[in-house]
């Protein structure tokens, strides 16, 4: 086709003519080949430390290496629970999608510990500095586990709680995630910390994000993909998580 077929825009943003069929393709989309976009807490244990490209208590874009600060506020437009299992060279082994058996061939009862130490709550966001226009930004995934198990316990629970008690819908708010520095038993980490920022959403905020929402619904992210997640969130040396 000749040129004066193609509009001259900008690259980044999508012609409004386009947004008319949005989407249209996304049954052709297999879920096993998407590689999911995690926002990592950055510990000492994490490669990018390591190689000296982020620092403690930053957090980073898994795909993109784009750097949040310590500090960076999201609107959560999805969230699940699951229990995972990694080998001791950090490979995804095995899930549970109940967290009282594991999904293999015996039904293996998870232990008091895996219950909590193989936990992830998966929290699907659109950090706010990522909406621009009028277009719909690509929701990451934020994970907590291991030592911040108890704080996404509690941010899936204030969610629930406006979500079901108040008849909000889950991307009415937004929340601020920050990083706090701890002491261990091995040395300093960091834990992921959330607090509920004051007011709603903009309506167009919601539209967007009511859009977004549906445009992940029916995608199941690989799970080897987790595994880049699983180095920033360490135990609490042993000590059992409060379940209730």
């Amino acid at each position: 086709m000749g040129k004066e077929l193609v509009k001259e825009a900008d690259k980044e943003v999508v012609p409004s003519y386009l947004k008319d069929i949005g989407g249209d393709g996304a049954e052709d989309i297999q879920s096993d080949m998407i590689t999911s976009s995690y926002i990592k807490l950055i510990q000492k244990t994490s490669k990018e430390f390591d190689e000296g490209t982020a620092k403690l208590g930053e957090f980073v874009d898994s795909v993109t290496s784009e750097s949040y600060g310590v500090k960076f506020d999201v609107i959560v437009i999805k969230m699940s629970t699951t229990w995972k299992k990694f080998d001791d060279n950090n490979k995804f082994i095995g899930q549970s999608e109940n967290g009282l058996t594991w999904d293999d061939a015996d039904n293996t009862p998870l232990t008091k510990e895996e219950k909590w130490k193989s936990c992830f709550f998966e929290f699907y966001v659109i950090p706010l500095r990522n909406f621009r226009g009028g277009d719909i930004p690509i929701p990451n995934i934020v994970t907590f586990s291991g030592a911040s198990f108890k704080g996404g316990k509690h941010l899936h629970n204030i969610i629930s709680r406006f979500v079901q008690m108040k008849s909000e819908p889950i991307y009415a708010r937004n929340y601020c995630f920050y990083s706090e520095e701890k002491q261990g038993e091995k040395g300093k980490y960091v834990e992921l910390k959330t607090k509920v920022n004051d007011g709603f959403n903009l309506e167009e905020v919601v539209m967007a994000c009511s859009k977004a929402r549906k445009m992940i619904k029916d995608i199941v992210f690989n799970n080897s993909e987790v595994s880049q997640t699983n180095d920033f969130c360490p135990s609490t040396g042993g000590e059992v998580a409060d379940l209730d």
